[in-house]
């Protein structure tokens, strides 16, 4: 009786002993700060404590970036990868290599405004394995700021961060497209005076989009479409020359509304098709087991069952 007491009020919140609070919740806070720009957070450690699907860096370590916040449920499976989740991977291992002490610098272009280190799975939760190495790259990094937290977790700032979507102006508007080494090129460029780019009119200059580079992005301002090429060999850039409002669009969506759309209709045919085919089975079952009445009753009559009654499955369906 105890036991089955201490069961239930074990499993009455639904939590199983595990930890009240996580990670995600505890950097609820950065989702608040979207309106100083899109942004994403990089989660860095052993894979076992990270706190959505991860990417493998080499040597026990794995990353996952989250946009806009610590995280949800649409982001529990990640997306394919890409060649910008390669440019992450690459300077992650710059910096635990001892190769770079401007690790901001390199996640910039990609909008990495936070870094999250989780040594254990949650607050008082289960330690991951020791990561030495990575702990300190981080430590040295010359354009992170330490941000108090937990015990349990490191969280930093990248003090090298822009928006996602920003305009850069001046001196500064030629940006790098396709760099023979992107690294270098990311690290020797400072664009966190960049303003986030917001629905109004904006100033000339080159426009940053921190998507994956893909030929369907386009940029359209003022009823033209702005050239577009890669930014630093990984993102986004659109010349903007006059002053306008920009608006950034995919023109793959329409091709993917339409895939989903047919697989969704595919999946409705096949649960349509299903479902006749099990009335058909039901109903080809009911007439195999009235013949096989119908058979048996006839044997019985035939070894001298006068009396239609005397035979029980003729009184069972006459009843």
């Amino acid at each position: 009786m105890l036991g089955g007491l201490g069961f239930a009020a074990d499993a009455l919140d639904g939590r199983w002993l595990s930890p009240s609070d996580s990670w995600p919740s505890q950097l609820a806070f950065t989702r608040d700060l979207q309106y100083q720009g899109q942004f994403r957070v990089l989660w860095v450690g052993d894979p076992a404590v990270l706190p959505l699907e991860s990417a493998p860096v080499g040597g026990g370590l794995s990353y996952t970036l989250t946009r806009n916040g610590p995280g949800d449920a649409r982001e529990l499976l990640r997306a394919p990868l890409t060649h910008t989740d390669h440019a992450v991977s690459e300077a992650i291992t710059d910096a635990v290599a001892g190769r770079t002490a401007r690790l901001g610098r390199l996640l910039a272009p990609m909008g990495v405004r936070y870094i999250v280190f989780p040594q254990l799975d949650g607050p008082g939760g289960v330690a991951g394995r020791p990561l030495p190495a990575l702990d300190a790259a981080l430590r040295n990094q010359l354009d992170f700021a330490r941000l108090g937290s937990d015990p349990g977790l490191e969280l930093y700032q990248n003090e090298a961060w822009f928006p996602g979507r920003t305009v850069v102006a001046g001196r500064h508007g030629a940006i790098p497209a396709r760099p023979a080494d992107p690294a270098r090129a990311a690290a020797g460029t400072d664009l966190s005076a960049s303003g986030s780019l917001g629905s109004g009119p904006a100033s000339p200059g080159t426009v940053l989009w921190f998507e994956a580079y893909d030929p369907g992005w386009q940029a359209h301002a003022g009823g033209t479409t702005l050239t577009h090429q890669p930014a630093f060999g990984v993102t986004n850039q659109f010349r903007l020359s006059t002053r306008a409002a920009v608006t950034i669009s995919h023109t793959g969506q329409t091709r993917r509304y339409a895939l989903v759309g047919g697989e969704v209709l595919l999946w409705l045919l096949a649960l349509a098709w299903w479902a006749r085919g099990r009335r058909r089975s039901a109903a080809g079952e009911e007439r195999e087991a009235r013949r096989v009445a119908a058979r048996i009753a006839h044997e019985e009559r035939r070894r001298g069952f006068a009396d239609p009654l005397e035979s029980d499955v003729e009184f069972w369906e006459q009843g």
